[in-house]
């Protein structure tokens, strides 16, 4: 950033050193005569623009504005150079190159929000300084146009979480990902059913009984509310403990079972998979995994889900088993059963 007065004196440095480059070109005559030559090459390669935001207190930045991004572009359209400032009277930028044709300015808010833009002719004089007054230039206004939640669709099991993302599309064609922590103060959230998902402040969903509904997001910029849907289903995995009844020699099914501390147990596991649909899908005991999480001391099950409590384990301690299933898409759904250290369930 500079002033008007030490962009005066600048300038007045600039015209030294060109009269100076001018002077070393012309001399050098054997009688030490002055000439002046023609067909040298030009040393400056460059040059510098001036930008003035205000001029006798006159401004038109659009109001609430705190940051300042300049785009210089070529006469093809191409991206140049680009440049962020804060609000001052004169921002200068040096070492121009010179098929800079035109200068796009857009102006943000404190939030980092687009809520205006003005394209501006800016010719580059090599070794010199151009002024381009913006103190009167007619900044467009941007509007917030369109949100965009993802993932969509977003898939979950039962207790499974998923965080929303929410994205911001403006008049001018930039997109924002707006910050998930800004979600309980500028955004809502709502859930067509929360049988199946439920969502909170922060754009969190959580996965209930297998089924399809739809989450609706809506954020507000600078009093402005946008909206977009996301299809959301939830697919359950529902994992039961075996044991055969000696006295019925039937198999009873059990959520959750112990083991006596110091011993093992290897009940048959039953799965089975409900798709959003309703449909019911029987799965395998070898297509499970298990594991203990989180981990508990003392508490191990192997790759067939028999399960160890060591003698050192207190009676009555419990730890989650979570069995999961992984389908051919690779998503992975689970279902958690209570082992607790004493006896045989």
């Amino acid at each position: 950033m500079r002033n008007l007065s030490n962009l005066m004196g600048r300038r007045l440095s600039l015209a030294l050193l060109s009269l100076l480059a001018v002077l070393a070109v012309g001399c050098g005559s054997s009688n030490n005569d002055f000439v002046v030559s023609g067909g040298g090459n030009n040393i400056f390669t460059t040059g510098s623009l001036s930008y003035l935001l205000r001029v006798n207190d006159v401004t038109s930045l659009p109001n609430g504005t705190t940051l300042l991004r300049f785009d210089l572009y070529d006469g093809n359209g191409n991206l140049i150079l680009s440049s962020n400032a804060t609000v001052s009277d004169v921002f200068e930028i040096d070492e121009v190159d010179g098929d800079v044709r035109s200068t796009t300015v857009t102006a943000f808010d404190e939030d980092g929000f687009p809520i205006g833009q003005v394209t501006v002719p800016s010719e580059v004089v090599l070794g010199a300084d151009t002024d381009i007054d913006l103190s009167n230039a007619v900044f467009t206004p941007i509007t917030f146009d369109a949100l965009t939640a993802t993932p969509d669709p977003a898939e979950l099991g039962t207790d499974e979480t998923l965080q929303l993302a929410l994205q911001a599309s403006f008049s001018n064609g930039a997109t924002v990902v707006l910050p998930s922590a800004s979600f309980p103060q500028s955004a809502a959230f709502v859930s067509n059913d929360t049988d199946v998902v439920t969502v909170n402040s922060a754009g969190v969903l959580t996965g209930g009984e297998a089924g399809n509904t739809t989450v609706s997001a809506t954020y507000t910029i600078n009093g402005v509310g946008r909206s977009d849907t996301v299809d959301a289903s939830v697919t359950n995995l529902d994992v039961v403990a075996t044991f055969i009844s000696i006295r019925a020699l039937l198999a009873n099914e059990f959520d959750d079972f112990s083991v006596s501390v110091g011993g093992n147990l290897q009940p048959g596991y039953v799965a089975r998979l409900t798709l959003p649909s309703g449909q019911v899908e029987n799965i395998s005991a070898t297509e499970l995994s298990f594991t203990f999480d989180p981990a508990v001391a003392g508490f191990s099950v192997s790759s067939s889900g028999e399960v160890s409590v060591a003698g050192t384990v207190a009676l009555n301690t419990t730890a989650n088993l979570r069995v999961s299933y992984t389908d051919g898409n690779g998503k992975t759904y689970s279902d958690i059963m209570v082992i607790t250290a004493g006896g045989n369930g």
